[in-house]
């Protein structure tokens, strides 16, 4: 069911491709507006068949939102129709975010909501730029960090999310900071 998107879904769609995965607590964080209208506006781009939706009732005793992401559609809108530029590989990455693992999927609900607090606490000129965004720039540490922060001053953050992964993962991310900061 293809229907025409007006220029609020398509931001949001925007954002979807962004974080990767939203909830309606994140989302009407990020656009300031109230989450029975994040709900609706999610809800209503999940009908028309641009928004996947992963939710189970175990949900909510655990107080856990559904988690939204792109699907096909949204992906083939976002990259042909709205003429937005990511590299091949993002694209096929984000065809595959309905098969991701929990514990991929809550990291990634947790970065779009630390991008959140940290965007409410920095000042005016100071940006935040997500792992998609930094793809294809020169000298950044692969796996690419969970954000990054570029201060007016021109100095340069790197935001990791440590909570609920994996020891060896985090090691393994630390080890990685250590090898670049020597290079």
């Amino acid at each position: 069911m293809s229907r025409q998107l007006n220029y609020k879904q398509k931001d949001i769609l925007q954002t979807v491709l962004r974080f990767r995965y939203v909830t309606t607590d994140n989302l009407a964080n990020t656009r300031n507006i109230t989450q029975n209208s994040a709900y609706s506006t999610l809800e209503i781009l999940n009908k028309a068949g641009y928004l996947g939706k992963i939710h189970d009732k175990s949900y909510r005793l655990q107080n856990k939102s559904a988690r939204y992401f792109l699907t096909t559609q949204a992906v083939d809108y976002l990259r042909y129709e709205a003429g937005i530029e990511q590299p091949e590989s993002i694209w096929k990455s984000r065809k595959r975010d309905s098969s991701r693992s929990q514990d991929f999927i809550n990291q990634q609900v947790a970065i779009h909501g630390a991008y959140n607090k940290l965007n409410r606490q920095l000042g005016k000129g100071d940006t935040i730029k997500t792992a998609s965004e930094l793809y294809g720039i020169e000298g950044i540490i692969k796996p690419m960090p969970s954000l990054m922060i570029e201060k007016k001053s021109g100095k340069l953050y790197f935001v990791e999310l440590a909570d609920g992964q994996h020891l060896f993962l985090a090691k393994k991310r630390i080890r990685k900071y250590i090898e670049n900061y020597d290079a």
